[in-house]
């Protein structure tokens, strides 16, 4: 039976994933500033590396919660004035749009 080999993430690898997620730059950027030789395949293939993925998840999770933690500390120290919301936002549809949807 064929083994699958786990393979460790490099350091330049974890550079794609700082500038790709922290310094939300484009993958292909993300290659370039990374030190890639081919940064347009680079990233096609960063991008849908098992071993990547979850460290791309990790950081934008970790960049969601610290950007949440800094909202509610910029709500309090204007004294609460508004209420955070995190939902996403209802927009009503027109009876245009759910006509022209329905052809």
């Amino acid at each position: 039976m064929g083994q699958v080999r786990k393979r460790s993430v490099t350091e330049q690898q974890k550079e794609f994933v700082r500038y790709h997620v922290v310094e939300r730059r484009n993958p292909t950027e993300a290659a370039r500033m990374a030190g890639y030789a081919f940064p347009k395949q680079a990233a096609y293939e960063l991008t849908r590396n098992p071993a990547i993925s979850p460290l791309l998840r990790q950081a934008r999770q970790n960049g969601l919660s610290l950007q949440t933690q800094n909202l509610r500390e910029e709500n309090s120290h204007r004294g609460g004035q508004k209420e955070l919301s995190l939902q996403p936002h209802r927009y009503p549809v027109s009876d245009h749009f759910k006509f022209a949807c329905r052809r």
